[in-house]
């Protein structure tokens, strides 16, 4: 029925990303079309002993603002070493859970995998953690870009500004938030493979939209 093996779906913190994947894998399960749902945010191993080291000499640190939201930041562009080990240890450990959560699955199961965030939330992470906007052309980008398998489709939630912060008012207090839309934006302008779904309405749609794009 589909030509991709796999289906990426990225963007903004309370875009849907979540929400969507899920319904998404219940209506290919109407379909009689065997998927796997893998949620790849938080595959934290080798980072987390620089994260560590970064709490000890401060580059990494949580902020908890008035109503409670407690936002956790990593400062490595103001050590160059620690930002190289910091990057290394992302490579590694998307290379490790996509090996295991996608590639392994992928090639013995023979079953469509449903992916919520991957490797271009990776780099925009790896892009705000590191200060650098250009991250996504140089090297620890196009690694990571390298982890996603050839047969997969990508679809980038696009939400209003407004939507998400009405629907995660936790949201509007990262002081990242607009750089990472910027990047989000940028991702989709450079890799001219992903798709555009708008995710400001129902969910339905949301949903109609995906699987048209994927049946084609």
């Amino acid at each position: 029925m589909f030509s991709y093996n796999i289906t990426y779906i990225y963007g903004l913190d309370g875009s849907g990303k979540s929400t969507v994947c899920q319904a998404l894998f219940k209506e290919l399960a109407k379909r009689e079309t065997q998927a796997i749902y893998r949620w790849m945010r938080f595959n934290h191993y080798s980072s987390k002993l620089i994260n560590a080291i970064g709490r000890l000499v401060g580059l990494s640190y949580y902020v908890t603002y008035p109503d409670g939201t407690r936002i956790g930041y990593h400062r490595y562009d103001k050590s160059p070493l620690l930002g190289l080990f910091y990057s290394l240890s992302i490579i590694m450990d998307t290379f490790m859970a996509t090996l295991f959560k996608i590639w392994i699955p992928n090639i013995f199961r023979h079953k469509l995998i449903v992916v919520d965030r991957f490797v271009f939330d990776k780099i925009v992470d790896l892009s705000i953690d590191t200060r650098d906007p250009k991250l996504m052309l140089k090297w620890p980008g196009r690694l990571l870009k390298r982890l996603l398998p050839r047969k997969s489709f990508s679809i980038h939630l696009r939400v209003d500004n407004d939507k998400i912060f009405e629907r995660r008012p936790d949201v509007r207090w990262d002081e990242n938030y607009f750089v990472r839309a910027t990047l989000y934006e940028e991702i989709c302008k450079i890799y001219g493979e992903n798709r555009k779904v708008d995710n400001n309405g129902e969910l339905k749609d949301t949903l109609d939209a995906i699987m048209k794009q994927l049946s084609k």
